[in-house]
């Protein structure tokens, strides 16, 4: 093959995959891990950064200036304490001064930390930096056979348990190439003899040390010199990256070279034919029977039909579609969230399947998932009325409790929190619930749904706080002003993230294990108690509408 044709195919692959590659040679730029000569580049445009940050720093100011005045407010919660850390550089000074008052010695305190910094230097370069150039080369490897690249084959030398000997390899590798450089022309011979090392274990991370620098070396050998004609031939975009002060080396000549030498070690691994190197399927798709057989499981369960299909008619059905709301527990319901369990752990490995992305099962090598054991927990169910009453009230009253616990810290004495007067905040309660079923089509989407809670979560607080203070003269409940981003102190950043976090918890965790434990205990004692618990509430809300529960550490 032509190197004008390997350097299309390299082209065609980049193009392919170009955002993950971005990112990838990104932050091997940022982390050091290679491609040094692009930071480099980029530190030469010192003068013309400095001039564009300080623009920058007096275009944030005129624009923050417009925003209404408290919303980057840094004086209370947690955010406020982190920036303020951050801004201030406390918090090394505060774990300093820590240390030495339980060590009663600054000077050791001192030597403490340095000898905390290197060791955490030298992990980050062993483990983390040394290691990166390998997953990437793995990724770029199979770039070249798949259309997609999962976010999960990162740590994909962690699922194999080889990340450790990888980085073991690596570091002595790079003891050898140091010690070489002392002899310049032996450090430029010995980086061509050991240059496939790392393309090596990107395709076996298992293969011994001795067997991966005698492997290389032979590989090599007589083909040093052709390796060079090839990175020379790129020596246009070295140029290239030189008069753009390494801008197109970061968006694209970085993750071409890298593509083109991919193809180099897979045309000397075809030559050499290894059998230490025996990762077919990295190279070569596999055949549709093959496939078949392999994940036959799979297919069946994509190909399963849904046993609530046609189930439900008119009102039932809109509920149920859209909301996941059953009236009662049935037996084919029973069959649905088994279908439904079977059905996302299948489309998880639907890449594979359609051989858009490597197919793990074929690895020589085999992956550890860490499959959960909770199958209970899978969130893609339908709930009845009587569970989501009980996950209504278990919420508000874990609210409820959360508040009150703030309150005992912020206080040192016990506070009813809350508009109403009994045992739960409501608030809690209806967002959770309302996270659970309007966002219910995005429940197999996590980030999705997290942005969404988020988002809802915030316009129930808003408008919550915003009627309660219509409707009582304008008494407060709760107040954000200094929070970190709070709008009109109805809502802050802080207050939302952990709503969207509890939110997530409570799809995913919580309502789950609510449902399940509802289901081996419904009967007409756990609907009777629901029903009397509807009118405590219900009772509570009405004589609070009149009498609301007010007072210090209540209301603001």
């Amino acid at each position: 093959m032509k190197l004008k044709e390997i350097k299309k195919n390299a082209h065609k692959n980049v193009k392919t995959h170009y955002a993950t590659y971005l990112v990838l040679c990104l932050a091997a730029v940022l982390m050091g891990s290679e491609f040094s000569s692009t930071l480099s580049l980029l530190k030469q445009d010192n003068a013309k950064s400095v001039s564009g940050l300080l623009m920058h720093s007096s275009f944030v100011k005129s624009m923050t200036s417009l925003l209404p005045e408290g919303v980057f407010g840094t004086t209370n919660g947690v955010f406020a304490h982190v920036v303020n850390g951050i801004t201030s550089g406390s918090f090394v000074k505060t774990l300093f001064l820590g240390l030495s008052t339980i060590i009663h010695s600054k000077d050791i305190a001192s030597i403490c930390f340095v000898v905390i910094g290197l060791c955490i230097s030298v992990f980050y370069r062993v483990y983390i930096v040394n290691v990166l150039p390998v997953i990437n080369r793995r990724l770029f490897l199979e770039g070249r056979a798949y259309a997609k690249l999962p976010l999960d084959r990162l740590v994909y030398l962690m699922r194999i348990r080889k990340q450790m000997h990888v980085a073991f390899v690596k570091f002595v590798k790079s003891i050898i190439l140091t010690i070489m450089n002392f002899t310049v022309v032996g450090g430029v011979y010995f980086y061509y003899v050991y240059f496939l090392v790392d393309y090596i274990l990107a395709e076996n991370p298992t293969i011994s040390l001795k067997d991966a620098l005698s492997l290389s070396r032979n590989m090599m050998k007589g083909h040093k010199f052709e390796c060079f004609k090839w990175q020379f031939s790129m020596a246009g975009w070295y140029i290239l990256d030189v008069c753009t002060f390494g801008i197109s080396a970061i968006f694209y000549s970085n993750m071409y070279r890298m593509s083109v030498m991919c193809e180099f070690y897979t045309l000397r691994r075809k030559e050499f034919q290894s059998a230490i190197l025996n990762d077919t399927y990295l190279f070569e798709k596999p055949s549709s029977a093959l496939m078949r057989n392999t994940y036959s499981d799979v297919i069946a369960a994509l190909n399963a039909k849904n046993p609530m299909e046609n189930a439900y008619t008119g009102i039932k059905k809109f509920l149920c579609d859209n909301f996941g709301i059953i009236f009662h527990l049935s037996s084919k319901e029973k069959q649905y969230e088994k279908y439904t369990y079977n059905k996302m752990e299948a489309e998880t490995m639907i890449t594979e399947v359609y051989l858009l992305c490597y197919p793990v099962r074929l690895s020589p090598i085999e992956e550890a998932y860490k499959k959960s054991n909770l199958r209970v927990l899978h969130p893609n169910r339908n709930y009845t009325v009587t569970s989501i009453l009980v996950c209504f009230f278990f919420m508000c009253f874990v609210g409820w409790i959360w508040e009150v616990s703030l309150s005992m810290i912020s206080y040192g004495r016990f506070v009813n929190r809350g508009v109403l007067h009994g045992p739960w905040i409501p608030i809690y309660g209806f967002g959770c619930v309302l996270i659970l079923l309007l966002l219910k089509r995005f429940r197999m989407r996590p980030k999705v749904e997290f942005s969404m809670a988020v988002l809802l979560c915030g316009c129930i607080e808003y408008f919550t706080g915003f009627f309660l203070e219509l409707t009582h003269n304008g008494q407060k409940w709760w107040d954000y002003t200094g929070y970190f981003l709070n709008l009109d102190g109805r809502i802050c950043a802080e207050g939302l993230l952990v709503f969207g976090v509890g939110g997530m918890a409570f799809v995913y965790v919580i309502a789950p294990l609510v449902d399940n434990w509802v289901k081996e205990h419904l009967n007409k004692r756990l609907s009777t108690a629901c029903l009397v618990l509807l009118l405590l509430f219900g009772t509570d809300v009405v004589y609070s509408h009149f009498e609301p529960n007010v007072g210090e550490g209540v209301t603001g």
